[in-house]
Order: C-alpha cells, then sequence, then structure tokens
C-alpha cells in the first residue's frame, strides 16, 4: 500500500515574493546544518539548484521495528526548480536513506495566478517491504501530514510579514 497526499493552498502575495521566502528559508535550514548546495542547471528560463538535507525521522518509536527504520535522521535529496518565463517553481524532494525498505518523494508545484500563488503539494509514502509493519507506519502518518502541510504554510506566512515589517521599519525616518 502507498499513502498519498495532495494538498492545495492559496498564497495572496505574488509568486516572486513567495519563491524568494520558500528558497531563503530552504537554503538557510540546509546551511544551518552544514549541508551542500550546489547549482545543478542554469538554462535561459530554468534554473535548479539541487541539496542534501537531513530530517528528524517522521517515523513513531514504537513502529521502528527493523534496524533501517531505528535511524535518527532521514536523508533527503532536493531540488528546486525555477521558471522564470511561466512564473512558476517547484520542490522535488526524495529519500535517500531508505531506498531499499521505503518509497517516499514530494512535488511542491508553485504557479502565478495574477498576485496570487498556488501551491499544490503532492507526497508518496510507501512502505511496501515491510508488509503489516509498513502499513501500520502508513495509517500513522495519515494523521500527521496535514498538520505537517500547515505548519510549512505557516512558516512561509510568518517569514513573509517578518520581511514586510522589516521593510516598513526600514523605510521609516526618525528625526
Amino acid at each position: 500500500m502507498v499513502f498519498n497526499y495532495n494538498c492545495h493552498y492559496v498564497f495572496h502575495y505574488p509568486i516572486e515574493k513567495v519563491m524568494r521566502t520558500v528558497l531563503s528559508l530552504n537554503i538557510q535550514q540546509e546551511e544551518m546544518l552544514g549541508l551542500a548546495i550546489q547549482k545543478i542547471e542554469e538554462m535561459k528560463d530554468l534554473d535548479c539548484i539541487q541539496t542534501e538535507a537531513a530530517r528528524k525521522n517522521f517515523v513513531p518509536d514504537l513502529l521502528r521495528e527493523t534496524e533501517d527504520l531505528k535511524v535518527p535522521e532521514i536523508k533527503y535529496e532536493t531540488e528546486f526548480w525555477v521558471d522564470k518565463a511561466n512564473r512558476s517553481f517547484w520542490i522535488r524532494s526524495r529519500n535517500l536513506t531508505w531506498s531499499d525498505t521505503a518509497h517516499i518523494w514530494q512535488t511542491s508545484t508553485f504557479t502565478a495566478v495574477d498576485d496570487w500563488t498556488n501551491l499544490d503539494q503532492e507526497v508518496a509514502i510507501g512502505f511496501d517491504s515491510l508488509g503489516r509493519s509498513g502499513q501500520r507506519i502508513e495509517n500513522a502518518l495519515c494523521s500527521s501530514f496535514c498538520n505537517i502541510f500547515l505548519a510549512y504554510i505557516n512558516e512561509i506566512q510568518q517569514k513573509m510579514h517578518e520581511d514586510e515589517t522589516t521593510n516598513r521599519l526600514e523605510g521609516l525616518k526618525l528625526e
């Protein structure tokens, strides 16, 4: 069995602002972890930045029945693609740690609609090779991914609000 979820959100900001915020948040997190960031593609209107990052293992301790699952962190490869001509960008992540045990990937697509930005996120997680244990893990994750998506949205919104406040304060002149 593979657990899939799709989420949709509309930011009431232009795509350029959302893109700068999302990229800065992600790259800032990766730099804090001391991970490699490299630009792998650069074409006329299409750029790609590739990173590798480690994230906390999201599998509940109670369900970590095999040695593979007992790792404290999961390593991911992430690509940030920016399509300047079509005013869109997308982020693709895939699991590197459990390539034999689990299939985990995520795609977040950001598209411009006038001065707003649509976010469509698709995630697939499959622990097929673990049988019933894998099904229990997938069931446990169903409820948590909605909260993870909402936290991601909140983090982006909060950063954009902070940036707006900083810009307004910098524009004030004290006499």
